[in-house]
């Protein structure tokens, strides 16, 4: 809003290098989150003939690479990043639950999230559930990708 252009423009005034403090807060990284996303990188199953990407996080990633639940954040974006790619699932294993984050260049991903009990809107949305596995929890939101795909079509 206004006030954190004013703000902004107040800062301006101790001769601050605008393009530096962006790049600091921005641009860089921790080891742990870098690590993360190889992991998470490494991770990617691409279904559907490669529209629907996959990638998940376990609670053995965040140990191994001492990463923090936040470093999670955005790691989505790289399997919608893919060319083919329509469809992106994060699946993040926690102590006592999994949440899971849908992202989408064209289909209503917050019909899904809304299935679990969660929400959004239509390209990016979420949701959590208490029990189950990585595993079981993918097969269950890729059927019901899928079904969203074939109505997109349709």
């Amino acid at each position: 809003d206004k006030n954190t252009f004013k703000m902004a423009s107040e800062l301006l005034e101790y001769d601050l290098e605008p393009s530096f403090i962006a790049q600091m807060i921005n641009k860089r990284q921790s080891l742990a989150h870098t690590r993360l996303i190889a992991r998470a990188i490494n991770s990617l199953e691409l279904h559907a003939d490669a529209t629907v990407a996959l990638l998940s996080i376990t609670l053995e990633d965040l140990a191994a690479t001492g990463a923090r639940y936040s470093d999670c954040d955005g790691l989505v974006e790289y399997g919608l990043n893919l060319v083919t790619v329509s469809v992106a699932v994060m699946i993040v294993e926690h102590p006592t639950k999994l949440k899971v984050s849908l992202r989408s260049l064209d289909v209503d991903v917050s019909k899904i999230a809304t299935s679990f009990g969660g929400g959004g809107h239509k390209n990016a949305a979420g949701f959590e559930v208490k029990n189950g596995t990585i595993k079981t929890l993918s097969k269950t939101i890729l059927e019901k990708i899928k079904e969203a795909l074939k109505d997109e079509k349709s």
